[in-house]
């Protein structure tokens, strides 16, 4: 079931407040009713037509989000719509879209991600300190080990300098 448009002093009474709140005016939905379509316009004049090659212009049918409306005309963002021409409707408006939830979920977002970000950014440094804590250990590592193989006394007290049976029987055994 299509949707009406609200009444004009309606969408006035909703870019009004909006304005008079220091934010910017909500958008508006308007849907194409001409039969052939409609051309967009680099300016609020009937002449000034956009090349089809450079924007193709709304079908019948369509919907399109407009930035502003001036009178009978509407900014979107391919350009300008006159939303009557030679008194005929070209366009309905549908609704206004208040961006504002969408704005602030951007904002929440935003700030969401640019703590991660730091987060990570902790993390990778946490990481990097902790490879090379992990390389100084391995390190640490094989120098006990080269230590331990050149200090046969050692080995003897530890009591690991005893002949294995397979030493005896291989030969091996000094």
């Amino acid at each position: 079931r299509p949707r009406t448009a609200p009444a004009p002093n309606v969408v006035r009474t909703l870019q009004t407040a909006s304005v008079a709140a220091g934010d910017r005016p909500p958008r508006l939905r308007v849907r194409c009713v001409d039969a052939a379509g409609m051309h967009y316009r680099h300016s609020p004049n009937i002449a000034d037509v956009v090349d089809a090659s450079q924007a193709r212009g709304p079908c019948f049918g369509e919907e399109v989000v407009a930035e502003e409306r001036q009178g009978d005309w509407v900014r979107a963002a391919s350009g300008w719509l006159p939303l009557t021409v030679n008194g005929k409707t070209r366009f309905v408006v549908l609704e206004a879209v208040d961006t504002r939830p969408e704005l602030e979920e951007l904002e929440r977002t935003r700030t969401q991600l640019s703590k991660l970000s730091e987060e990570l950014t902790h993390v990778k440094a946490d990481a990097a300190i902790k490879s090379h804590q992990v390389e100084q250990l391995r390190e640490e590592l094989q120098a006990e080990r080269a230590r331990l193989m050149l200090t046969p006394p050692l080995l003897e007290e530890a009591g690991l300098n005893t002949p294995l049976p397979w030493q005896d029987f291989c030969g091996l055994r000094a």
